[in-house]
Order: C-alpha cells, then structure tokens, then sequence
C-alpha cells in the first residue's frame, strides 16, 4: 500500500512537472514567468512564481476586458460573463487540486491550471476587442 501511494505520488509530481514546464514555454518562453519557473527550486518556489504570475494576468485580464467593455458599452453582459468564467476556473482548478490534494504537488497543479486558463482567456479577451475595433484597428 504505502508503495502504492509513493509510486503514485512520484508518477503525478513528474505529470505535474511536465504540465508546468510546458505551459510556462507558451505562449512567451522567455516571460518572466517562465524565467521564475526555470528558477524554482521547489514547490513553494513554483507557488511563488505561480502567484505572482497571476497578479499579472489580473492586471492585463482586467486592462483588456475594460477596453473591451468601452468598445462594446454592455457592461453588465460582460461582467456577468467575468463572474461566470472566474467560476470555472475556481471550480475545474479546484477539481484539480481535490484529484491531487494527497501529493504535495496539488497546490502547483491547481497553480498552473489558473496560469494556462488565466492566459488562455487573456488571448481570447484581446482577439475580441481586435474583432471590435475593425480591420482598420
């Protein structure tokens, strides 16, 4: 049993490395993200990293969704629709977490499944208001 558990243990810290080393070389290798990643020397190093990353995505996320709202002028449509994808990613990041939370790893599991989605929807927000604004930009 209790090999089971390490056995199982190390398979999803190696999974998990790798999902954190390949979300943090997209879309920007050379990001400030990627460069604390490349850092880390642990699990709360990469936390560190994880977070701080997110306070970027916040303050892009919100610039881009704001430019988005003036183009548009259907702010409450938009921040429904702002409340309703930050409950997705709470509860499939959080699911994540739960399917991990034995290893110590689930925290940067559920870490980088709020980078990639955080990153994700910050792409999808900017092709948006690029649609908004015209060919002409």
């Amino acid at each position: 049993m209790v090999r089971t558990v390490a056995a199982t243990a190390a398979v999803l810290a190696v999974a998990a490395g790798w999902t954190v080393a390949r979300a943090s070389s997209s879309p920007r290798p050379a990001d400030a993200y990627s460069r604390c990643l490349k850092r880390a020397n642990s699990t709360l190093d990469t936390e560190k990293c994880q977070t701080a990353e997110l306070k970027r995505l916040k303050v892009r996320l919100s610039a881009a969704l704001a430019k988005e709202k003036a183009a548009l002028g259907h702010g409450r449509g938009l921040d429904r629709a702002r409340a309703r994808w930050r409950r997705f990613r709470d509860a499939y990041c959080g699911y994540l977490f739960t399917a991990y939370r034995p290893a110590t790893i689930a925290p940067v599991v559920a870490g980088d499944c709020q980078v990639r989605l955080g990153r994700e929807r910050l792409r999808e927000v900017a092709k948006d208001a690029q649609g908004l604004a015209g060919p002409d930009g």
